[in-house]
């Protein structure tokens, strides 16, 4: 409790994401964070919580002994080859609509005593989520120039994401590439840089030299993709989200190419787990069923994250395509 209130901010933030009331977390950080809560370190201070020395030194070793219980009950059941049991795994929508559905699949059809939970990130802090235990394993999106920290973290490519033009299928651009500058003066449909990939998909564009005009502004890849079909603009998405694509959409390749990279990450106290071990090579499996691309960006690394836009990687269907 104390490790997500420290991760949280505040104790009905915390109490909501463990499943308790916010009395009870109260109570059990020593007496009432109310009250001063000197036995967990705590302290009120509005809507927020403040740690004391104390709290923070505790902090740090709340989270060492809950990695080493994580470590003790992965290597027991590192023991045993059955893959069984439940676990929570962190989505965000374009991995839903595209590779979820095949991937939960060929889970229950090999693992059947395995129970899958899946909870969908609202916009940021998977890593955070990982970190306190809310999920046990997640789909993470890395952007070539992020500066997230994996400190504590291990993950595994899962694919590159390259991200496309789409308009209307009798928009003026024509193939087989096209350059982001020739979309200064269009209308433009996406969520102005409030997402990760909207922000992506907006420093791309001003790379390119030009201010998108949002004329229509939404959050999520099916509704965009309808009014894209329905002639109300072009819009600049990762080929996730382009899954069950609606008549009357073209999709363009970008001259520049630019990608992201969905990898599967999870706890590295929790990395000999046979079930998390299983729910990523059954990840990996599904990309290549799919026919993603998979080859490793010049930089990229479990441990790098690179530092330019355009990455190094051949697109797929280039000469010297991976």
């Amino acid at each position: 409790m104390l490790q997500e209130v420290a991760t949280a901010g505040t104790i009905a933030s915390a109490a909501s994401n463990l499943g308790h009331t916010a009395s009870a977390v109260s109570q059990q950080l020593g007496g009432g964070v109310g009250a001063g809560g000197r036995g967990a370190g705590a302290r009120a201070g509005g809507r927020n919580v403040r740690l004391t020395d104390a709290g923070r030194e505790l902090v740090v070793h709340a989270r060492l002994v809950l990695a080493q219980v994580e470590e003790a009950s992965a290597a027991i059941q590192r023991l045993s080859t059955d893959v069984a049991g439940e676990v929570i795994v962190g989505v965000m929508e374009s991995v839903a609509m595209s590779m979820l559905p095949s991937w939960l699949r060929h889970l229950r059809t090999r693992f059947p005593r395995l129970i899958v939970r899946t909870r969908e990130y609202e916009s940021v802090g998977e890593l955070d989520w990982l970190r306190s235990g809310q999920i046990d394993a997640g789909f993470v999106v890395e952007y070539p120039g992020g500066m997230s920290n994996y400190e504590g973290l291990e993950r595994e490519l899962v694919c590159n994401d390259w991200f496309r033009i789409v308009g209307p299928e009798d928009h003026r651009l024509t193939g087989p590439k096209v350059g982001l500058g020739q979309l200064v003066g269009e209308p433009m449909i996406g969520d102005a840089g409030r997402s990760s990939c909207g922000r992506w998909a907006l420093q791309a564009c001003r790379e390119a030299g030009f201010e998108p005009d949002f004329v229509h502004q939404l959050d999520d890849f099916p509704s965009t993709l309808a009014l894209v079909a329905s002639g109300a603009g072009v819009a600049v998405l990762p080929s996730l989200g382009l899954a069950g694509l609606p008549a009357g959409v073209r999709v363009l390749e970008l001259e520049r190419p630019i990608c992201r990279h969905l990898t599967f990450a999870y706890r590295t106290s929790s990395k000999d787990r046979p079930v998390i071990q299983a729910l990523a090579a059954v990840a990996v499996e599904v990309a290549d069923e799919w026919g993603l691309d998979r080859g490793l960006a010049k930089g990229w690394s479990p441990g790098i994250v690179g530092n330019s836009l355009h990455r190094g990687v051949e697109q797929p269907g280039s000469s010297s395509g991976s």
